[in-house]
């Protein structure tokens, strides 16, 4: 395993819990940020609009084929997408996580809805995956930044994808700042994001692989990120610097205000994109 993959791997084992917490996530087995669009008007529904919006996608590819779609989602967490997606669409699914910690909990998740026919939890590592495709969807919500090898990932996606198929993916981005800007390299310390980069960047990474994008949309409005006082932004930014790696918790704590500062200062955006397989 990837130091990287494995620096993930433990950030998650420890942070799952309390990001659930956090999050006031866990009866909906989100981990993913609440987006107040499509109609949301709690913070329930917030939790769930990107997942609603794959399940859309998803009964779209079934009436276009006729067929039942098969679904991929990296990165999937504690298997909020995959029972969603699966509750409002007759798609076949598979969630991966790098987590054995988030894997248990999915997999206990599906078998309680009564999903098992249709969703199946792998614990494993993205950049090489034990699967064969094709599917007609992957899905990568908030967990390409962390890959440690941004392009064995990408060269993944475009193996299982079949030709024509989708990849909605949705996550951080850097708008008019470099990775060395002190917020998001403080964000990109605390939350293990190594692959966190401007949206040209992850366009023509996945152009190189076949994938071509057909839809940019910037939902950072939609998360209200929170404006966060000059005086805690510089004391995170320095506590960051200072506090061992060791310190996971530590670091996830002061890498989530750091995010909010800096999608409040437009230094990050949160996108999704959507990108669509074009070779044969």
């Amino acid at each position: 395993m990837h130091p990287g993959t494995a620096a993930v791997r433990a950030y998650y084992q420890q942070n799952t819990r309390l990001f659930r917490i956090i999050g006031r996530a866990a009866a909906a087995l989100a981990t993913h940020r609440a987006v107040w669009s499509d109609g949301a008007r709690t913070h329930a529904q917030a939790l769930q609009t990107v997942n609603m919006r794959l399940a859309a996608r998803c009964t779209a590819l079934a009436h276009a084929s006729g067929q039942v779609p098969r679904a991929l989602d990296l990165g999937c967490g504690v298997g909020g997408s995959l029972i969603t997606i699966a509750r409002h669409s007759p798609a076949a699914l598979v969630g991966v996580t790098i987590s054995g910690a988030q894997a248990r909990i999915a997999a206990a998740a599906v078998r309680r809805h009564r999903l098992a026919e249709r969703c199946h939890v792998l614990e494993a590592d993205y950049h090489a995956l034990p699967l064969a495709g094709p599917f007609d969807l992957i899905a990568a919500i908030e967990s390409l930044v962390h890959a440690a090898e941004p392009d064995r990932v990408w060269r993944e996606i475009a193996r299982l994808l079949r030709p024509g198929g989708q990849v909605v993916l949705v996550d951080d981005v850097l708008a008019a700042a470099s990775p060395d800007h002190p917020l998001a390299s403080t964000m990109m310390r605390g939350w293990c994001a190594p692959a966190l980069s401007s949206p040209r960047a992850v366009i023509a990474l996945a152009g190189r692989h076949g994938l071509r994008c057909c839809s940019d949309e910037d939902l950072t409005a939609a998360t209200r990120p929170r404006a966060v006082p000059s005086a805690l932004a510089a004391l995170v930014i320095a506590l960051g610097r200072r506090v061992p790696l060791a310190a996971r918790r530590t670091h996830s704590q002061l890498g989530s205000i750091a995010l909010q500062a800096a999608l409040h200062a437009g230094v990050l955006q949160y996108r999704q994109l959507v990108f669509e397989r074009v070779d044969g």
